[in-house]
């Protein structure tokens, strides 16, 4: 499982939280993840992300994440790139 925000003191409580329900590090890894850094068709690095474009995911789980319309472009765009699809 991979956990992401883009908020270092998310990123804290997710570490703490995993860590006390006894996940060990090689079952749930906490990622930096800026939707920002998926617009566009650049392949360089994520100034913000942990994750890469080439990282792929059979599947994608989002509850309650974006609050501003603003936000809806950049999340679709990431989703896009990083769900694992043929082609």
């Amino acid at each position: 499982f991979t956990l992401t925000d883009v908020n270092d003191d998310v990123l804290d409580m997710l570490r703490k939280n995993t860590h006390a329900a006894a996940f060990n590090d090689d079952m749930v890894f906490i990622k930096k993840l800026d939707w920002f850094d998926f617009l566009g068709d650049s392949k360089e690095t994520k100034p913000n992300s942990q994750l890469k474009e080439y990282e792929r995911y059979d599947t994608i789980i989002a509850s309650d994440c974006a609050y501003l319309h603003s936000q809806i472009d950049p999340l679709s765009e990431t989703i896009l790139k990083l769900l694992d699809r043929d082609d």
